[in-house]
């Protein structure tokens, strides 16, 4: 029997298990089909599938049910291209269809780490005494963690109810923990998952950071003093308490790794002689020979890893490299970028047009231009899964992109293209090509500041903002 002969609520469940990409390109093959690719029905079920996967922010029954099948779809290409009032071509000023307000009674200089949740529903404030997390949408603070923290980091799990929390503390004082707690959304209860006594035997001048969240694994980001470059950077899988060391390259690069599905992302330096920057992916069965027993205290993992005293530094530790399962040289003008420019971020966001499919963008930074338009780039890569090598994934590189010669680095980029920076106040530009509109500065497209705002933040989805201004918090939603 042919697709054509089943009834159109036997297609519909069909379509509903295909993701975005797919729908799309079925209305396209087969015109026979394409007035159930348009229903709303589909696209409302296409929409909570990116909820889950935190990549869209929860709509209420009511709101769904004032949607058309129009408005669904187009809160899906907002996070493709962004509000569409946030496009140069659009006629009208940047416009929020919802905004919500509330007091938070803390100082904004007293605010060291500001960031909405995946999906832009929440918002997580770390102070210089304690962690909250908030609602958005009613100002309830959900949960508070009265520490001192040198990081933290988020994950959205269990369909978009729950969002697990990963806490490093600022000094491996007694009784600090590395801890992981569960927040349920919906009720605000909460859960310790995990918990690791920091070592006692480290430097006061040691920095531990936690770098990525994803599932059952974590990174974790140990600076020592004692260590020239000092950069160490551990792959935990804290379900079964165990651990492995990322050595790429020699001790003390900073390798920025990033969590994909089964796969470690890290950047760094080829020291061959033409010295070039590459983008590496290591699948984790790749890892099987290198774990050990979970154990953070710095000297133990170094000793251990080197099995030699003290521990080497120039050349790298022989027979130590992680294996890579794909690397790719990174270019500008089909030319291998140069050890002149350093990786200053790196932005991983999962594609909500195809499962397991990523859009990877690299900020890097040069020395040997300083104030000029050629001080900052702005990579773009694909990674998708290669059917043909048998390869789990593979990386191509998409674009550059010459960054405004004022910025000064970013935490923030969008899946989108757009990033936040500072121009006298937070402001969001369109970071994806030279723009020749009136609202520009630096030749890229000014796309929305706020004079009153003295944070901002906004979710990978490009649709949710945040400010802080004067001891209260906005979130807008822009169209």
């Amino acid at each position: 029997m042919s697709l054509q002969g089943l009834g159109d609520d036997v297609i519909l469940k069909i379509l509903s298990l295909c993701d975005v990409c797919a729908v799309l390109t079925i209305s396209t093959v087969n015109k026979s089909f394409r007035h159930l690719t348009l229903t709303k029905q589909l696209w409302v079920h296409l929409m909570h599938n990116l909820v889950s996967r935190g990549l869209l922010h929860q709509r209420t029954d009511a709101e769904i049910d004032a949607y058309s099948a129009r408005d669904v779809i187009d809160e899906i290409k907002r996070i493709v291209c962004g509000p569409e009032t946030w496009a140069p071509t659009s006629p009208c000023a940047p416009a929020a269809h919802r905004e919500f307000t509330f007091h938070i009674n803390v100082k904004t200089d007293d605010i060291c780490h500001l960031r909405l949740t995946p999906g832009g529903t929440h918002a997580i404030l770390q102070t210089s005494e304690d962690v909250r997390l908030y609602d958005a949408r009613t100002g309830r603070c959900l949960w508070t963690k009265i520490s001192r923290m040198s990081s933290i980091v988020t994950d959205i799990v269990d369909g978009g109810e729950m969002v697990r929390v990963l806490l490093v503390p600022s000094t491996c004082s007694e009784n600090a923990e590395i801890t992981i707690q569960e927040v349920n959304l919906i009720t605000g209860e909460t859960c310790e998952v995990f918990n690791l006594p920091m070592p006692l035997n480290s430097s006061p001048f040691d920095r531990w950071w936690c770098r990525d969240l994803r599932e059952k694994f974590f990174i974790l980001h140990l600076y020592l003093c004692s260590i020239p470059g000092g950069n160490i950077f551990i792959l935990v899988d804290w379900r079964n308490n165990k651990q492995v060391i990322l050595t790429y390259d020699d001790w003390g690069s900073d390798l920025k790794p990033r969590l994909l599905r089964d796969h470690v992302l890290v950047t760094y330096e080829d020291r061959t002689p033409s010295s070039h920057h590459v983008l590496a992916l290591t699948v984790f069965s790749a890892f099987e020979t290198y774990w050990h027993p979970l154990n953070v205290d710095a000297k133990t993992i170094l000793f251990r890893e080197a099995a030699v005293f003290p521990v080497p530094v120039n050349p790298p530790i022989p027979n130590k490299h992680i294996p890579t399962t794909t690397v790719l040289t990174l270019l500008l003008n089909d030319m291998p970028i140069s050890r002149s420019y350093a990786c200053s971020l790196v932005a991983v966001y999962e594609s909500p047009l195809q499962h397991d499919n990523y859009k990877i963008m690299l900020y890097l930074t040069s020395h040997a231009h300083p104030f000029t338009p050629h001080n900052r780039l702005l990579l773009t890569f694909s990674c998708a899964p290669n059917t043909i090598s048998g390869a789990p994934l593979t990386l191509q590189q998409t674009s550059s992109t010459h960054g405004p010669q004022d910025s000064y680095g970013h935490e923030v980029l969008s899946y989108a293209g757009y990033v936040i920076h500072w121009l006298a106040v937070p402001t969001i530009v369109d970071f994806r090509g030279v723009r020749a509109e009136a609202r520009t500065r630096g030749g890229f497209n000014v796309v929305k500041a706020d004079p009153g705002w003295e944070k901002m933040h906004f979710s990978s989805s490009n649709s949710a903002v945040l400010g802080v201004a004067n001891g209260s918090v906005t979130v807008r939603y822009y169209k």
